[in-house]
C-alpha cells in the first residue's frame, strides 16, 4: 500500500514538473486568431553518398486574439491550403487546427 502511494506521489510530481516546466503544451492549448505568415524549414538529409534528400516541415505564425505570437506546427496538407491573413482556430485537448475563410 505504501509503495502504491509513493508511486502515485511520485507521478503526480513527475507530471506536475511537466507541465510546469515546460514552456508551452500545444495539444492543451486553444487559440484563435489570424495567420502572419507561413514558414517552410528544409532540413538536408543524406539517404547514401550519392543522394541527398530535403525534409520539410511546415509551420504557422500566428497572432492569437488575446495577443500573443507563436508559430505553431502543421501537416503539409493545411499548409498549402493556408495563405495569410487567414483565421485559424485550434480547440483545447486536439491536435486538429481548422481554418477559416
Amino acid at each position: 500500500m505504501r509503495k502504491a502511494i509513493k508511486l502515485l506521489v511520485f507521478l503526480a510530481i513527475v507530471v506536475g514538473g511537466y507541465f510546469l516546466l515546460r514552456p508551452h503544451v500545444l495539444w492543451l492549448d486553444s487559440f484563435e486568431g489570424e495567420i502572419v505568415a507561413r514558414v517552410e524549414k528544409s532540413v538536408p538529409t543524406v539517404i547514401d553518398k550519392r543522394h541527398a534528400q530535403n525534409i520539410s516541415e511546415y509551420y504557422f505564425d500566428i497572432l492569437t486574439d488575446d495577443g500573443r505570437e507563436m508559430t505553431v506546427p502543421v501537416d503539409q496538407l493545411t499548409y498549402f491550403k493556408a495563405r495569410a491573413s487567414m483565421r485559424i482556430v485550434k480547440r483545447p485537448f486536439s491536435s486538429k487546427i481548422s481554418l477559416i475563410d
